[in-house]
């Protein structure tokens, strides 16, 4: 049967790349919208419940041999780059974390980091760290019901990394985190080391 994929995670990682290059090895797979071989959306981490406002990815749920991914990037520069995302994002974030629009910028974007990723764990079947897809790459194919995209491994190297990028913005250290929200930047650290990523103090 079939197999339709949902990749999610949090705004800034990396979906809409893993969207453009999934379509430049032939699926019909897109970014923030319904695709016959699924698509790559942040909004989709609160899994079925959630509300995406522009076209109603939502419907992906109801498919048959589904399976849902989970995207991780580097905390710091998610972080950061967070600071750029529009106020829609942020009214839609709080409907499912215990994040404000009260709260400083600098910690919705920690927090964001910490509560979207812990909900886009609870959905998905596997989480994968974005830099490491080429080392991951035969497995990733495999889990989205796609091996043939295996010999297709070299257009990674085709698709620029940056193809989504939200600068300027004031790039963000474990010590900015850590003035805002101490117990909430350390459990952020947490969970940074447990997808693998070394925390420099």
């Amino acid at each position: 049967m079939k197999t339709t994929a949902i990749i999610t995670g949090t705004p800034k990682s990396a979906t809409m790349y893993i969207a453009t290059l999934l379509s430049a090895m032939g699926l019909r797979f897109k970014h923030e919208k319904v695709a016959e071989d699924g698509c790559a959306d942040w909004r989709l981490a609160p899994g079925k419940i959630s509300r995406p406002w522009d076209d109603n990815t939502n419907l992906l749920f109801d498919k048959e041999n589904l399976v849902v991914l989970h995207q991780v990037r580097e905390p710091l520069s998610v972080i950061s780059s967070c600071q750029k995302i529009s106020e829609k994002a942020w009214y839609y974030i709080c409907l499912y974390t215990p994040l404000r629009i009260s709260d400083s910028l600098i910690k919705r974007c920690l927090g964001l980091y910490y509560y979207w990723n812990k909900l886009a764990d609870k959905i998905a079947t596997w989480t994968y760290r974005i830099e490491d897809l080429e080392s991951i790459f035969e497995e990733f194919c495999n889990r989205i019901g796609h091996p043939e995209l295996i010999n297709k491994r070299y257009i990674i190297n085709d698709i620029p990394k940056n193809i989504n990028s939200a600068k300027p913005y004031k790039k963000l250290t474990w010590k900015d985190l850590e003035k805002e929200d101490p117990e909430l930047t350390y459990k952020t650290m947490d969970l940074a080391e447990g997808y693998g990523y070394e925390i420099d103090w």
